[in-house]
């Protein structure tokens, strides 16, 4: 499983591991994972605040609930049973969201999914939306419906066609844009991603115009062949059902 993870993702993971190790702690839970996200991962940082939480004050919450370390010497600390059934919600999360890697997106919406530790409270004390739009009971649904709206601006889905290399491409730029405010469309992402490819395949150091321009009279053509065969597909259903017709009056 560790391969369908990407390499933030992955970077994540170990970096709670180190949290829990600091901590002398015999578990990687929960918290580890999301206090590192909250620290260092952008995507997570910039989700939360599209929904309107302040990331300083649930990074500064996290670090106060902290207990003080062990004098004890542990293990190496594992993943707790609850932190592995968190990554399972994870990597559900990215298949609903067609995504070819399980990021640092989709970890966070498996953790707000935990049962047993939920974080819809801590999050809805730094979010003076949820407080003023959500009564208590239904606020970790809220917080997972937002987040997942969020989350669509940060993943790639798994239906753009294109190498691995070119889908990196598109997402630093996508990254950059995103720091303005600026999302991309998915058929946006489609041509970005193929125009990549062009360029990467013509050993061209720029994505060039004619690049895009070929991407999108591509999709154009896809797009108007999917619409030609969902138009055809009342006329196959007809003309199976007079086949059919025609074979019981034969045996009648």
């Amino acid at each position: 499983m560790w391969q369908n993870f990407t390499q933030s993702a992955r970077k994540a993971i170990l970096a709670a591991r180190e949290e829990a190790r600091q901590m002398r702690s015999s578990q990687v839970d929960t918290e580890h994972l999301l206090l590192v996200l909250v620290r260092e991962d952008d995507d997570v940082k910039a989700m939360l605040d599209g929904i309107g939480v302040n990331v300083e004050d649930v990074f500064m919450t996290l670090k106060s609930r902290q207990s003080k370390p062990s004098s004890e010497p542990t293990d190496e600390p594992r993943l707790s049973p609850r932190l592995k059934r968190a990554l399972a919600l994870a990597a559900d999360e990215a298949r609903k969201t067609i995504s070819h890697c399980i990021g640092t997106i989709h970890l966070f919406l498996g953790l707000l999914q935990d049962k047993e530790w939920t974080i819809a409270p801590l999050l809805a004390d730094a979010c003076k939306r949820a407080r003023q739009e959500v009564g208590g009971s239904g606020l970790g649904y809220w917080f997972l419906q937002q987040a997942r709206q969020e989350a669509m601006k940060y993943t790639v889905p798994e239906t753009i066609e294109g190498s691995g290399e070119a889908q990196a491409v598109v997402e630093r730029i996508a990254r950059v844009t995103r720091e303005i405010g600026v999302s991309f469309s998915l058929m946006t992402r489609k041509a970005l991603v193929r125009a990549a490819d062009k360029a990467l395949m013509a050993n061209s150091d720029a994505i060039e115009f004619e690049h895009l321009v070929e991407a999108v009279n591509e999709l154009e053509i896809a797009s108007r062949m999917e619409t030609m065969q969902e138009e055809l597909e009342p006329l196959r259903e007809a003309i199976d059902e007079l086949e059919r017709n025609f074979r019981q009056d034969k045996q009648d």
